[in-house]
């Protein structure tokens, strides 16, 4: 048995019946390299996403990057709260008196209700109107229209409703034109 005997290594020195043990130094130096690793690794990884970001044309701010901007957001709401508006302005029904001879002619999507006075269908190329109070088509020309009887027209082909009476009264929605 040899004690006392120590080999110089790099690091540290090892004693002879230790075996493998080296100096702290080793492990130390180990450490540095691998920290200097990735400290230059992410240098180089930000370096290159900041290229990358250059080269996509995109500016902080602009409507190409918009969650850097409150501007690009208060835009957008307002865009929004406008649209909404208008579809709920379009979507809301209107009330609107006829006089006899006159047409309500109805675009796709169009509901009516007669709520006062005689009307009749005008059917359209490929039909009538669809009376969704009883389930039924009205899809001759000449029917008359029950009052408060939901009707719609799911075809712009000219269907639509005449006024038999001096007066109606007629709740709309959608688009339609009167002749």
């Amino acid at each position: 048995m040899i004690t006392g005997k120590k080999t110089l290594y790099k690091g540290g020195y090892k004693d002879d019946h230790k075996d493998g043990y080296k100096g702290g130094k080793d492990i130390i130096i180990k450490t540095r390299h691998f920290l200097v690793f990735v400290l230059v690794f992410s240098a180089l990884s930000a370096a290159g996403a900041n290229i990358a970001a250059r080269a996509s044309g995109t500016d902080p701010g602009s409507a190409a990057d918009p969650l850097t901007s409150k501007s690009y957001v208060d835009l957008k709401i307002s865009e929004i709260s406008t649209t909404l508006n208008n579809v709920l302005v379009s979507g809301s029904m209107q009330t609107i008196e006829l006089k006899k001879g006159q047409q309500l002619l109805l675009g796709i999507g169009t509901q009516i209700v007669v709520r006062s006075g005689t009307a009749m269908v005008i059917k359209g190329t490929y039909g009538g109107l669809s009376d969704l109070t009883t389930g039924t088509g009205l899809d001759e020309s000449g029917e008359t229209i029950q009052n408060d009887h939901l009707l719609t027209a799911y075809r712009d082909d000219g269907r639509g409703i005449e006024i038999l009476g001096d007066s109606v009264w007629v709740a709309v929605t959608g688009p339609y034109t009167v002749k």
